[in-house]
């Protein structure tokens, strides 16, 4: 992909978040799901409507938005709820 950083000119990749996971340098959860955004909305830019990558994505927000409720379900003693699933999978 030599011209992937012409085309996205704010790289993030889930190697990069897992450091920052490590590294503890996620202040907040959002900034977490920001990154994840940002991830997402650099594949729709770089791939093509028809490719594979694109044709994960839609797949891969819903798993991470899973992920996401069930860490917030066990880690808070709190109630997920659909409406913020949703809200997660329209940010990204």
């Amino acid at each position: 992909m030599p011209d992937y950083y012409d085309v996205v000119k704010k790289p993030i990749d889930l190697a990069t978040m897992e450091g920052r996971c490590i590294s503890d340098l996620y202040t907040t959860p959002q900034k977490f799901v920001d990154d994840f955004a940002l991830m997402m909305n650099n594949a729709v830019l770089y791939n093509t409507v028809r490719t594979s990558p694109r044709l994960f994505l839609s797949d891969f927000q819903q798993m991470f938005c899973i992920l996401l409720c069930y860490i917030y379900i066990h880690f808070t003693d709190g109630d997920c709820g659909k409406s913020s699933c949703l809200l997660i999978v329209f940010l990204v």
